[in-house]
C-alpha cells in the first residue's frame, strides 16, 4: 500500500495535474501527501553574457527574479494546502532553495512515490516538453516516479503494464501490485516483440503473474519492430484503444528494451504521446 508521497509544486500545467493526480492516491489509499517547491536561484544567477557595465543591472536583475519565483511559489503552495483541506487529505508543503533534481530526490527518500508533472523545470519556463527536474529524476531515481501529463485527465479506467521480461520490467510490475495500484481495476500485461510468438509467450508469463496474485490480467502480444520509437507508439495506441488511465513500466536496465525509451530524444516523444500517468520504477 502507498503510504506517504511527495509532489514537485511549480507552474506548469502538468503540475496542477500532478497534484490531482497525487491527492486521488492520497484518498485511495488514506496517505499523507508532502508538496514541494524549489527555489533555484543557482539557475537564475548563472553566467550570462553582458555588455560592459552590465553586471550590476544583471544582479539587480537576478535578485528581482528571484523575489517574484518566491512569491510564485509561495501562492503555489498556498494553493496546493486549499486543495489538500478541501479534499481531506494530510498533508505538509515546504519551500526549499536549491537544485531541483537533488531537493526532490531527498524529500523522495522518506515517501513511497514521487509525483511529478513531466514539464516541470521550477524556473518558471514552457520551453521543453519533459522538465529538467523531470528528465534527471527519470535517470536515477530509487523511488517509483509517477510522471503526469498536462491536459485533463482521460476518463477511462484500468491499468496497461509493459511487460519484456527485462529485471526492471518486473520490478515495476512488482511494485505496482505491492502497492495496491490494480486493486479494483482492469490490468492489461502488454508485450511487444519483433516475433509474434515470443511477445505473445512473455505477455502470458506477465498476466500469469497478476493471476498469482490474485488478479486477472489479459495478456497482449504485439508484435513490431524493436525500433524503440515503433514501441513506444505501439504501447501507447494500446493505452488509448484499452482506455486506461495508468501505464506501468520499467526503466534503465542494460540490454532492456525499455530503456531506450527513456533515453534522449524518445524520452521526448514518448511523453508527448503519452496522455495518462506513467509509473516508472527500476
Amino acid at each position: 500500500m502507498i503510504h506517504p508521497l511527495v509532489v514537485a509544486i511549480d507552474s506548469t500545467d502538468s503540475s496542477q495535474r500532478a497534484q490531482t493526480v497525487s491527492l486521488d492516491l492520497a484518498k485511495q489509499f488514506s496517505a499523507s501527501v508532502t508538496g514541494i517547491a524549489v527555489l533555484d536561484t543557482a539557475w537564475i544567477r548563472r553566467p550570462m553574457a553582458t555588455p560592459i557595465g552590465g553586471g550590476a543591472y544583471k544582479a539587480h536583475r537576478d535578485e528581482t527574479l528571484i523575489q517574484h519565483q518566491h512569491e510564485e511559489l509561495e501562492a503555489k503552495i498556498k494553493a496546493f494546502d486549499e486543495l489538500c483541506k478541501k479534499a481531506g487529505v494530510k498533508s505538509r508543503s515546504l519551500e526549499v532553495e536549491g537544485s531541483p533534481s537533488e531537493k526532490l530526490d531527498r524529500e523522495a527518500e522518506q515517501h513511497d512515490v514521487l509525483v511529478l508533472g513531466r514539464e516541470t523545470n521550477f524556473h518558471g519556463t514552457r520551453d521543453n516538453d519533459i522538465g529538467e527536474a523531470t528528465d534527471k529524476l527519470l535517470k536515477d531515481h530509487p523511488r517509483p516516479i509517477i510522471v503526469v501529463p498536462p491536459g485533463e485527465p482521460l476518463t477511462g479506467e484500468g491499468i496497461v503494464i509493459s511487460f519484456d521480461g527485462c529485471l526492471p520490467s518486473s520490478r515495476a510490475m512488482h511494485m505496482c501490485y505491492l502497492f495496491g495500484l490494480t486493486k479494483d481495476q482492469p490490468v492489461h500485461a502488454v508485450t511487444v516483440n519483433e516475433d509474434s510468438a515470443t511477445a505473445e509467450r512473455i505477455a502470458d508469463r506477465g498476466a500469469n503473474f497478476s493471476k498469482n496474485r490474485g488478479v486477472e490480467a489479459i495478456p497482449h502480444g504485439v508484435s513490431s519492430d524493436e525500433d524503440s520509437g515503433e514501441i513506444a507508439s505501439t504501447v501507447f495506441h494500446l493505452v488509448e484503444i484499452i482506455g486506461a488511465d495508468m501505464l506501468v513500466m520499467g526503466a534503465y536496465a542494460k540490454h532492456c528494451l525499455w530503456r531506450q525509451l527513456l533515453v534522449g530524444s524518445v524520452t521526448k516523444q514518448m511523453s508527448r504521446a503519452c496522455p495518462v500517468p506513467l509509473f516508472v520504477h527500476y
